[in-house]
């Protein structure tokens, strides 16, 4: 190989991952399976999310 052709091929391993980023994270609750996929299971409570904004407020006062 070139050197260009190195570098090139550095500059493309190195800048695929930012191409492959999504606008809006997934929404994590639908990682959580429904009870009709598994048999004999119910979810105690709705799926609970938390981000930097309400974390605080979550483990009550215990984030920093």
């Amino acid at each position: 190989m070139t050197k260009i052709q190195t570098v090139l091929s550095c500059l493309l391993v190195l800048c695929a991952p930012l191409t492959a980023q999504e606008a809006e994270p997934p929404d994590p609750t639908l990682l959580m399976p429904t009870a009709e996929q598994v048999r004999g299971w119910a979810p105690a409570a709705e799926p609970g999310v938390y981000e930097p904004e309400n974390l605080f407020e979550y483990i009550d006062g215990a984030a920093e």
